[in-house]
Formats: C-alpha cells, structure tokens, sequence
C-alpha cells in the first residue's frame, strides 16, 4: 500500500464546487415551482452553501398564513434601532402576500416594506393589510417595477395612492385596487402625475365614472392596458378614455361585465385606437360592424392588429339579450379585403361554439393555415428564421 505524498496538496473534499457555480445554480433552481424547502435544506449543508443558497432564498419568498409570523420575526427581528440587522430584507426582490387574508397587521405590512424599499421590484399587497400607513414606505422603493394592489378588498384613497407612487420612475405595471376613489378633493385641483415609465396599467371594474375621468392624465409611455369587470363603467367614459389613449395604446383587454356595455358597443374600437396591436374583448360587445368599419375606414390597409382574442365568460352564460352576431365569416372577409391584413393570431373561446359542427371545424382549420401562410411571407418578406406564431387557437374551458 502506498502512502500519499506529504508534498502534494489535499484534494477537496468531496461536494465542492467553486461560489460562482453555485450561485447559478442556485438562482436557476429558485425560478422552479416548489423551489423553497429544496433551497431552505441547501443552507444547512455548509456554510459555503448557506453563503451562495441564503440570496436565492429570499430573492423571492413564498409566504403563506403558517410561515408568515416566522418570516416576519427573520426579516423584521425587532422595530429597537439598537438590534442589528441581518441582511436578510436586502436581499428580497419579489414580495408577494397576496396569500395573507387575516395574517399580520398593517402596521408589520408597512414595516417590512420599509425594510425591504432598497431591493424591491414587485410588491403584491395583501387582502386586508395594507392601507395608508403603508404609503410613505411604498413611495421609499424606488426599485420597483411591478405593482400589484388588486386583491385589497376595500376602499383606498386615489389621491393618496397617486401621490404616494408617483416619483417610482422605474415602475413600469400597476394592478389597481378594487375600490379606490378620491377624496376630499378641492375644486380646480388637478390629480398627481403618473409614474414616468407606466408602461401596463389594469383597471377593476369597481371604479366608477366619476373617477375614471381622474385619471386621464396618462403617461406617454403607456402602451398597455386591461379594464376588468366593468360593473360601474358605463361606455361613453370607456371610449371618452380610449380616445385619450388612442395614440399610443398597443394592447387593450377588455372583460364581460354584467351590465352597462351591450351589443356593438365598440364596433369602432380600431377607428380611434389606430397602433393597436393585441385586442382582447367580450365576443358580445361588438357586431359584423367591428369588422366592416375598419375596411371602409381609411384604417383600411393600415391597421396594424396582429392578435384578436374573442372571449366569453365561463362562470355565467349569456343572457338571451346578448347575442353573439359574429362568426368565423366576418374574420376571414376582413383579412381577405384588407380592413385586418395584419391580423395573425385568432384566439376564440370555447363557450363561443364555433367549432360545433363538422364544416365549422374544416372552415377554422382553413383560417387557420391562411393565417399561417400569411406569417411566413411576412417572415421570408423581412429575412426572419424566427418560428411563426400564427393561426387560430380555442381557449378556455
């Protein structure tokens, strides 16, 4: 048996891998889902692990209602200034509590915030704890991209809540509240200005016309936007907004509200929404006089749609006074004549029933390689060996 050499040095032992391989592989394993107790269990093999594992931990938490109290005490041990801080809130980038319901308070809501102002670019509010008291903290992350403030299930202040985000220049999505309406507004007194950079902003339906109109003071940079539910909006505030946006709105998604829009209501949606590129509407507020207003419009040959996606409510059926007068007939004329010659991306619910009969199926199918065939001219047209993504999908259940 031959002894080792004294003078050569100790391999290493066995699991080592250099910080910066582990560190990748760290961050790669904290995008899967489930990723938390696999990435808790790597911080107890080593120090060296805890090291590279502890900032993929936290980069994005998640938190329920049975690990929130520990959390909280991990990331927030103590409101004493004398007791030094971990480290632990600055690595934080994604701060969901969308799972919260009666956990927590507003007051532990606003000091994690303040916590974590410095690293934060998402923040998803919690149902019922956040408030005010969490605005001044909120208006401190000024790393914040992404907004979500669409499951606080109670009235906040629109004026507050505008003043409170509108020096975040890198905040580029915002989910609006529920409920949000102004208060105690003086006559003549214009609503604070938007963030610089909104690029995608959703509206709920419980906004009401009156506050609709305090809002239209848009950023330049706004390109996206998504009206849910519309219960308290009525049309004319809904194109008196579109028409506000019209030149620079590309994608807008509409969903089915209850009352208030009906048949046709937005048949000339494309007249004065002229760079759309995505549409997402209810198949019930727009007629065959969607289609043919575009190709007798001077949009005709212009408009630059690329997806339409025709929706339909899967939780209530239609009411007998909302027909759908639209088919795949009405699609396929307006590309051919060219008031849709962009068009080439067709998303259809299933609720629709289109695809009921055996002619519709072999009429879809025919729309379908027409839209394929289309992409690839564009493609071969522009040097592109991208893959076409074009035809017609169903969606929904």
């Amino acid at each position: 048996m031959s002894l080792p050499d004294p003078q050569q040095p100790c391999p290493e032992p066995p699991g080592h891998l250099p910080p910066e391989l582990l560190i990748q592989i760290f961050s790669h394993l904290s995008s899967m889902k489930n990723a938390q107790g696999t990435l808790h269990s790597s911080t107890l093999v080593s120090r060296q692990w805890y090291s590279s594992a502890v900032p993929a931990l936290y980069r994005s938490p998640v938190i329920t209602g049975k690990n929130f109290a520990q959390f909280v005490r991990t990331l927030c041990p103590s409101v004493n200034s004398r007791v030094k801080r971990n480290g632990l809130a600055e690595m934080v980038r994604r701060l969901d509590m969308s799972a919260l319901v009666h956990d927590g308070s507003r007051s532990v809501t606003a000091r994690m915030l303040r916590r974590c102002q410095e690293s934060l670019e998402e923040f998803v509010a919690p149902k019922a704890s956040f408030a005010v008291n969490s605005f001044a903290a909120l208006s401190k992350c000024t790393n914040l991209r992404r907004l979500d403030l669409s499951f606080i299930d109670y009235t906040l202040d629109l004026y507050s809540l505008l003043n409170s985000i509108k020096n975040l220049d890198k905040l580029e999505y915002l989910n609006y509240p529920l409920s949000c309406t102004p208060k105690n507004i003086k006559i003549g007194e214009h609503p604070p200005s938007w963030p610089m950079n909104l690029r995608e902003l959703h509206i709920p339906g419980n906004l009401g016309d009156d506050s609709l109109h305090f809002l239209f003071n848009f950023p330049s940079s706004l390109t996206r936007l998504g009206i849910g539910n519309c219960s308290r909006l009525f049309s004319p505030s809904v194109h008196l907004l579109l028409l506000n946006l019209g030149p620079q709105l590309e994608s807008l998604d509409i969903q089915r509200s209850r009352t208030n829009f009906g048949d046709s209501s937005f048949d000339e949606i494309l007249v004065y929404l002229p760079v759309l590129r995505r549409l997402s509407i209810p198949a019930a507020y727009i007629s065959a006089g969607f289609f043919t207003c575009v190709s007798n419009s001077k949009l005709k040959g212009f408009s630059p749609l690329v997806e339409l996606e025709l929706t339909c409510s899967s939780e209530f059926p239609y009411w007998e006074n909302e027909r759908v007068d639209i088919d795949y007939n009405h699609v396929w004329d307006a590309v051919v004549d060219g008031g849709l010659d962009r068009l080439r991306r067709l998303k259809l619910h299933r609720n629709l029933k289109w695809d009921l009969s055996r002619e519709a199926r072999r009429e879809l199918k025919s729309l379908d390689e027409m839209l394929q065939a289309l992409a690839r001219e564009d493609a071969e047209a522009s040097g592109s060996h991208e893959p076409v993504d074009a035809g017609v999908w169903m969606i929904g259940k």
